[in-house]
């Protein structure tokens, strides 16, 4: 019942590895990014089963999650699914105070978001 493209941080997230062999598997892994995730209930990394829990995400748990299926023959892993998490903007730039009077200066402005900003708007306090 969840829509992926509504996903925004604080939102639990749900995976299930579907799995057909034959002998059945033995062991399910789950990569973030290529990286294998451990249960850790205080971050809200939980799994159980073919499934992986990610309770209150956050943008740094977006990206690729692959499952990975072993049973005594081999192992078989899922093609990638792409997970995006909104969230606001964050300014990634520190404001700096500028006292040049009669010169033009140039103020850059590094925002990070998903999805991207359209606009900034400056405003002179």
């Amino acid at each position: 019942s969840l829509k992926p493209s509504l996903l925004k941080e604080g939102d639990d997230v749900y995976f299930d590895c579907i799995v057909s062999a034959n002998p059945e598997a033995s062991t399910i892994t789950w990569y973030h990014e290529g990286t294998a995730q451990v249960q850790n209930v205080t971050l809200g990394v939980i799994l159980a089963g073919d499934s992986l829990v990610l309770q209150k995400v956050g943008r740094r748990q977006a990206g690729q999650y692959t499952c990975a299926a072993t049973n005594t023959i081999t192992t078989a892993t899922s093609s990638p699914v792409t997970l995006r998490i909104k969230y606001t903007p964050e300014c990634l730039t520190s404001p700096t105070t500028y006292f040049i009077y009669d010169k033009p200066i140039n103020i850059t402005c590094t925002v990070s978001s998903y999805p991207a900003v359209n606009a900034i708007q400056w405003q002179w306090n």
